[in-house]
């Protein structure tokens, strides 16, 4: 969903990144940047929060250990949203398509290197935590390329929007875990509830995006 938000907005970012047009370029770039946060951050909450059903529903009890893998790529994923924004909607629309080659063999070179150096320790964990390693790189890499061109907009009312509604997520998802015996049922529930919940606080917050610069 974040990735389609994303797509469905580089057209007008590159319509008016080339037209000069830079109140409404970075109006737009801010309001993409925090719908895609206000969408990651629950996601990752949940997945955190419901990963024991997740995984026994998926791949059955003898993987249950794998739910610590699944929390630390839960933390990735954020890293990984955010990366995309970064080069596909900032240095794509930029066409500094070299900064994006550059910035991908570095993190292709340092997944290998934390592999090696992680995967004979930890195993799958030492996997996740490499792939998370080279998201966070290639955030920071990117925010140092992309900060010259544009500024995000601390938003209070939105973190304090997302921080209430991420909070209203795992409360829900943790007690519906423990009330049914049921992982599918658990799910089912979680997430309908969820998804009503933190929908309900961002319209109540008035913090729903608006694409439309005025």
């Amino acid at each position: 969903m974040t990735n389609a938000v994303l797509m469905s907005m580089i057209p007008r970012l590159s319509f008016y990144y080339r037209n000069d047009n830079k109140d409404a370029y970075n109006y737009l770039v801010n309001e993409i940047f925090w719908s895609m946060i206000m969408l990651i951050i629950p996601s990752s909450v949940g997945l955190i929060s419901l990963r024991n059903e997740i995984v026994s529903i998926i791949a059955g009890p003898r993987f249950m250990n794998s739910t610590n893998s699944l929390m630390i790529l839960s933390i990735g994923l954020v890293f990984s949203v955010i990366s995309a924004y970064f080069v596909y909607g900032v240095l794509l629309v930029q066409k500094k398509e070299n900064k994006i080659l550059k910035v991908t063999l570095i993190s292709a070179v340092i997944n290998i290197l934390f592999n090696i150096s992680l995967i004979p320790f930890f195993n799958e964990i030492g996997a996740a935590i490499s792939t998370v390693f080279c998201e966070m790189f290639v955030v920071i890499y990117s925010y140092k390329i992309c900060s010259k061109a544009i500024k995000i907009r601390f938003d209070l009312k939105r973190i304090l929007s997302i921080l209430a509604g991420s909070i209203l997520v795992f409360a829900i998802c943790t007690i519906f875990s423990n009330v049914f015996n049921n992982d599918m049922l658990s799910l089912i529930t979680s997430i309908f509830l969820s998804v009503i919940s933190y929908i309900g606080i961002i319209i109540l917050t008035g913090t729903l995006p608006d694409y439309e610069y005025k």
